[in-house]
């Protein structure tokens, strides 16, 4: 089997730092984290290391995908997120009217999307890498509107939009779709965003054709900055 090689550029102009994602070995050199797999058969196996809200046989480490506080600043070299960061509420600003006997607006809730995004940065090398598998929204309503479908058909779109709701993880608070998700990782420090139609890693729900009609997958892969400076300002809807 051909090995996948992910080229990591290092920050201090040194040689390119690469990591065997396909070995099964622990001692690749490389800190390799997928956050986000409670399904044994879709999930990495060594050297990947596993963290999941919900313990199975391939958890390594039972925690929120906005804590990897048991993990260094700095220490993981390629971070892969596939169809998790949706399970995570998106608040922006609250938008409720000020209370009308003290006039005092509710305090702003924060975004835990944002915070998972921060978390995974701060332990993330420099220039190291982010993978990240979100449902594309524009595509799943784009399939809905627009292609015959069956009562069966448009219910599996339902489940993959708000989530199986079969236990109080499986939820979906957030939509993504392109320009969203630019300006999110742009504001967590993320930089050379780009799209790509498979990570050619794991056959999980990134790599999900829909009933034939095309991905319904947003794929990214982003680079940590090394610079901070002048990023853009993060717009709130």
């Amino acid at each position: 089997e051909e090995i996948q090689m992910i080229p990591l550029q290092s920050s201090n102009n040194s040689l390119p730092i690469t990591c065997d994602t396909s070995s099964t070995s622990s001692s690749t050199g490389c800190l390799m984290v997928q956050v986000g797999c409670s399904d044994p058969s879709q999930c990495a196996r060594l050297p990947w290391m596993v963290l999941d809200a919900v313990a199975s046989l391939s958890t390594w480490i039972q925690s929120s995908a906005k804590d990897l506080s048991m993990l260094p600043s700095s220490s993981v070299h390629l971070l892969y997120s596939s169809h998790t960061l949706e399970h995570l509420p998106h608040y922006t600003r609250d938008i409720s009217l000020p209370n009308a006997t003290t006039g005092v607006k509710p305090t702003t809730r924060r975004s835990e999307v944002i915070d998972a995004l921060l978390e995974w940065n701060r332990v993330l090398v420099p220039d190291g890498q982010l993978m990240l598998a979100v449902p594309n929204i524009e595509a799943l309503a784009t399939i809905l509107i627009q292609k015959p479908l069956s009562r069966a058909e448009k219910l599996v779109i339902m489940h993959i939009i708000y989530g199986g709701q079969d236990d109080q993880y499986n939820v979906h608070w957030t939509g993504f779709y392109w320009d969203f998700l630019v300006d999110i990782l742009t504001y967590t420090h993320y930089c050379e965003i780009r799209k790509v139609d498979t990570f050619g890693l794991f056959e999980d729900a990134s790599t999900l054709d829909l009933f034939g009609y095309g991905s319904i997958s947003l794929n990214i892969v982003a680079k940590k900055c090394v610079n901070k400076s002048n990023l853009k300002k993060y717009e709130v809807y």
